[in-house]
């Protein structure tokens, strides 16, 4: 067992040093894994997520994948799925690829990619119809279990209701590595507190770095 505080002084700011093992916060309510892995993230500059003209565009024409308004759905996503399977959150989504794969290779759950940049966003949607094997088209797609959503993490709370959630991913998350930021980063207590309130009971959270 461990409380919020420690976990962030496993995870913290020199977390390029890993370690591997798993964390138990409360009653069982919330599993981490943390896991060796010898790569980096990739970096991507600001200049680089300034995107493409007519992007907003692009985004409002896939209203049954990518989702503009996430507060409308709290508490909801049940209905938009049009199911009551479990379901799994990457935070920080980047490009996508993590989670289409992961909702392609699993029907049976219900996936949701967050990041707050609309080019990741759109480049996402690539990732999706490759992963589920549809043509690259300027057309509207509809993947059963799988929605692209643009937003803060920082109020994470704001889109999900308490237990809605089975499981977090967080592949690579920023460090953060200044003691300045401290409060910017994913393993933060400030964002293990919310994590604590959306999981449901069998809650996890896959944390690499």
């Amino acid at each position: 067992k461990a409380s919020a505080t420690t976990l962030e002084t496993v995870v913290g700011a020199e977390a390029v040093f890993l370690c591997a093992g798993f964390c138990l916060i409360g009653q069982n309510r919330l599993f981490f894994h943390i896991e060796r892995i010898n790569v980096f993230s990739e970096r991507i500059d600001n200049m680089r997520l300034r995107g493409k003209k007519g992007i907003a565009e692009a985004l409002e024409s896939q209203p049954r994948l990518v989702i503009l308004q996430p507060e409308q759905m709290k508490g909801k996503w049940h209905e938009f799925f049009g199911n009551d399977r479990p379901l799994h959150v990457e935070l920080g989504m980047g490009k996508g690829k993590f989670i289409s794969e992961m909702s392609a290779r699993n029907p049976d759950i219900n996936f949701i990619g967050i990041d707050m940049y609309d080019e990741l966003i759109r480049r996402a949607i690539g990732k999706a119809r490759l992963a589920h094997g549809l043509p690259e088209s300027d057309e509207p797609i509809r993947i059963p279990n799988l929605a692209l959503v643009r937003f803060n993490i920082a109020y994470l709370e704001q889109i999900f209701a308490e237990g809605e959630v089975e499981r977090f991913y967080l592949n690579f998350s920023d460090p953060w590595q200044k003691k300045r930021h401290a409060k910017r980063r994913l393993t933060h207590p400030v964002f293990l507190d919310k994590y604590v309130h959306i999981l449901n009971s069998r809650g996890e959270i896959h944390f690499k770095t």
